[in-house]
C-alpha cells in the first residue's frame, strides 16, 4: 500500500474499505503492517477475501471484492 492510506481517526490504524460484491455490504479492512497477505472476510456471509499488498502500493483506499 502507499503512504496515502486512510487512516481511522479514533485509533489512528490503517485501512483500505472494501464493497464485496457478493452480499452488497462495505466494510474497513485494518492492516496489519508487517504482512505482505491478509485474509477479510464478509460481514454478512463470511466468504473469504484473500488480499496481497506490493512493494509498489496504490493511492485507491476503496476495493471491490467478489
Amino acid at each position: 500500500m502507499s503512504s496515502k492510506r486512510e487512516k481511522d481517526s479514533v485509533t489512528g490504524r490503517s485501512y483500505i474499505g472494501v464493497h464485496y460484491e457478493c452480499c452488497q455490504v462495505y466494510s474497513r479492512v485494518y492492516l496489519k503492517q508487517e504482512q505482505k497477505k491478509q485474509i477479510s472476510h464478509c460481514p454478512k456471509c463470511g466468504n473469504a477475501f484473500h488480499i496481497k499488498f506490493s512493494e509498489n502500493g496504490t493511492d485507491s483506499p476503496f476495493w471491490l471484492a467478489g
